[in-house]
């Protein structure tokens, strides 16, 4: 009877479900609530001025964003852009958690997604330096290029490790044909 329990029981363990589906799921729908609420101060500022800035910048940093912040018609788009991948994240990061092919399918579309997104706002902040960054002041021996420049090269790689994670993990064979199993 006792050996009977125990080939019961190992046989329980090596048919034990994998975690990953869970694990990065619930990285992925924080990922997604945090640029959520991260979209919030960008609705906020929409109307804000020279004068608003002043409220939380130097006067000479708060007078170049004023004057150098896009459209409201552009901070709208990004905006949109912005919730859709969120909102595309968290109904993905869902879906894998319940390991449905499904969520597999949505986070690949975010990754790509994420990753064209990234490039477009690198290269959008590199048009911006071009055109104010002889108007930042210098902070101490940092020019604002160089400060800029790592700002930026710091930025992608945050920006762009979970989408790029994602893709790897889920192009893994062992991971592929776990996922295959699932319904959809």
């Amino acid at each position: 009877m006792c050996a009977v329990r125990e080939n019961v029981a190992r046989e329980g363990l090596m048919q034990q479900e994998p975690r990953w589906p869970s694990v990065i799921g619930t990285i992925g729908i924080v990922i997604g609530i945090v640029l959520l609420i991260d979209t919030a101060d960008d609705v906020l500022t929409l109307q804000w001025t020279a004068e608003h800035w002043r409220r939380i910048f130097a006067p000479e940093i708060a007078d170049v964003i004023a004057r150098a912040m896009p459209s409201v018609g552009m901070r709208i788009v990004s905006t949109v852009v912005q919730v859709a991948l969120a909102a595309l994240l968290v109904v993905g990061c869902l879906a894998l958690r319940r390991r449905s092919r499904a969520g597999v399918v949505h986070c690949r579309l975010w990754a790509w997604l994420a990753i064209a997104w990234v490039v477009i706002q690198l290269a959008r902040g590199a048009v911006w330096l071009r055109q104010f960054g002889n108007d930042l002041p210098s902070v101490g021996a940092v020019t604002p290029h160089a400060y800029a420049l790592f700002a930026g090269a710091l930025a992608a790689v945050i920006l762009l490790a979970f989408p790029v994670f994602l893709l790897v993990w889920l192009s893994r064979p062992a991971v592929r044909a776990e996922y295959e199993r699932w319904a959809n």
